[in-house]
């Protein structure tokens, strides 16, 4: 089945993403990333083992180092640069996970949802569910050829502080806050 074909194509089965390895429309993102407190390396586990293909997406380096403010989402034209130069294009099938199962994936597509990517996907259950039933992994990183990523910023999927204090105000708008809920209630102190 194709992703398109399901009632939610934000999300592609491990048995699709499989099936569909070798394809040269689809690039696989190892999105992992990890609180400080997780005690985990994302780029050390990409070297050590990941899904054939894919490159490693580090969404500290590809993001706004003008701001001390972590991960902020890049100027989409170095965005573009970045992603083209890891061999991405604006018009590939765009395949994220990460190695938690769902964690950072999500931020990830959302990042290259804002930048204009027209197909991109994030894989369900993530590097687990994959491993867990015996796909391909390697550790061999992938040398792919530079791609142009043509850039479509939109703008309408980004709320500024003063959107969130309108929605506030207004009740109008519904905010989630995805933390877990001892962050949430200050219980547990915030990681970083």
């Amino acid at each position: 089945m194709s992703p398109t074909q399901k009632n939610n194509n934000h999300f592609v089965s491990t048995e699709w993403l499989a099936a569909h390895l070798s394809d040269a429309n689809v690039s696989i993102l190892d999105a992992s990333w990890y609180l400080p407190t997780m005690n985990r390396d994302a780029k050390a586990e990409y070297e050590i083992g990941h899904i054939p293909g894919a490159v490693f997406f580090d969404i500290d380096g590809v993001a706004d180092h003008t701001t001390n403010l972590p991960h902020m989402l890049p100027k989409p034209n170095d965005f573009a640069d970045t992603i083209g130069r890891m061999g991405l294009s604006d018009t590939d099938h765009i395949v994220i996970y990460d190695g938690s199962g769902l964690f950072s994936a999500p931020r990830v597509w959302w990042t290259f949802k804002v930048m204009g990517a027209k197909h991109v996907s994030i894989l369900e259950g993530g590097a687990p569910k994959w491993q867990a039933e015996c796909h391909p992994w390697t550790h061999e990183v992938p040398v792919k050829p530079v791609k142009t990523f043509t850039p479509s910023f939109n703008s309408k999927n980004i709320a500024t502080l003063e959107t969130v204090k309108v929605a506030l105000d207004t009740h109008q708008t519904q905010i989630v806050d995805a933390r877990p809920a001892s962050r949430f209630r200050g219980e547990a102190p915030e990681p970083r």
